[in-house]
């Protein structure tokens, strides 16, 4: 943390149309035309069709992210640097997810992202923060990175420097004992994600700018979020969670449960929606990490977004793979209440039953003793 530049509060890199802040999410259909994209980085690029138009909405330059889903096919496109140039699409790099696969890129490959995951997942967005429940990691960035990456991330970028730095992938958590009575209801739904799933190092970009979709934003809101200190958060280590290092799919705490502004405690868990893959490359969501994931006091783990799922017309559901980050304060319970409670029950019933076999050899002695005794008393 110490060289993450913590002296300074979050600011949430979001906003209208009209301001140009935000990254738009493009929803398409079968029916949209495809076309081949020229990548730069073409040799670490998903080279296959992509629903990429002139109606396509892009970031504000210079990054000019193209984010495109296909609600039928449940696929997710993402291009860094697109440009529809006349109808000769060009672009930096590109990436495809399918999210029936828990698969990552190849490690070393980039993405439309410096980490190599993907960024829609990893978007604070209006819908969400509205509904007061958030059900995935934010992605954020940092402008002194280590030149190194940890599960899930896949991909280096920038400047290589020292290990004090924290690597893509790093997840850091909002401290439990973090409090602002203040915040409107929205403002605390963030802050609950943030403690509960926490923010993963995606890229390189102004210190914790954290990244949500293009949307009417109201400015109070986005003021309110401005008040996050970053020296209230902890890198956490979730190394613990991954599975295979080729996949984004997490071990999943039975106990972990998905945060709420006004009943955090009594949120259902999110269901587990799978991640990307593609062909050609085989792609992934961040996981999100699991309450039993430990806070390290240097900043060089993990990562996540949640995957991505279409739920209805115009609208994305993010689900998490792998339940969420527990408070900072305490070890999480990995056995479940009701495994708890079959166990005890299951051993009560020997101790009776041991008590009842005591019990009956104790009054055969007995009755023994006392058949003898009558017979030795007779004349």
């Amino acid at each position: 943390m110490a060289k993450a530049n913590p002296s300074r509060n979050l600011h949430p890199d979001l906003g209208t149309a009209q301001q140009g802040y935000g990254m738009p999410i493009n929803v398409v259909e079968n029916s949209h035309s495809t076309v081949t994209v020229s990548f730069m980085y073409a040799d670490e690029s998903d080279n296959v069709p992509y629903p990429f138009g002139p109606d396509t909405r892009l970031e504000s330059p210079s990054d000019s992210h193209a984010l495109m889903i296909n609600r039928d096919s449940c696929v997710l496109y993402e291009i860094w640097q697109a440009n529809w140039n006349n109808g000769n699409p060009t672009g930096g790099s590109g990436a495809v997810w399918h999210l029936n696969s828990d698969a990552l890129r190849p490690d070393g490959w980039t993405s439309a992202d410096a980490a190599g995951l993907p960024i829609t997942p990893g978007l604070l967005r209006l819908d969400e923060v509205n509904a007061l429940t958030i059900n995935h990691p934010v992605r954020f960035t940092l402008s002194h990175t280590q030149k190194a990456h940890v599960w899930p991330a896949r991909h280096d970028a920038g400047t290589n420097y020292g290990a004090g730095y924290p690597p893509f992938g790093t997840r850091f958590r909002l401290k439990s004992s973090y409090s602002n009575p203040a915040l409107s209801p929205q403002a605390q739904a963030v802050v609950h994600a943030m403690q509960h799933y926490g923010l993963f190092l995606a890229d390189i970009g102004s210190d914790w700018y954290f990244q949500g979709t293009q949307d009417n934003w109201p400015d109070s809101l986005v003021s309110e979020m401005k008040t996050i200190p970053a020296s209230q958060f902890e890198a956490v280590d979730e190394s613990s969670l991954m599975i295979d290092p080729g996949s984004g799919q997490a071990r999943q705490p039975a106990t972990a449960s998905a945060p709420n502004a006004s009943s955090p405690s009594k949120s259902a868990p999110p269901p587990a929606v799978s991640h990307p893959a593609s062909s050609p490359a085989v792609q992934s969501a961040v996981p999100a990490a699991a309450p039993n994931a430990s806070a390290v006091p240097s900043a060089n783990q993990p990562s996540s977004p949640s995957p991505l799922a279409p739920a209805s017309p115009g609208s994305l559901a993010l689900a998490t793979s792998a339940g969420a980050l527990g408070p900072s304060s305490g070890t999480a319970q990995t056995t479940s209440a009701s495994t708890r409670s079959a166990g005890t029950s299951f051993l009560s019933h020997w101790q009776v039953l041991a008590l009842i076999i005591f019990l009956v050899v104790c009054g055969g002695v007995l009755a023994t003793v006392w058949v003898r005794k009558r017979a030795a008393d007779r004349p």
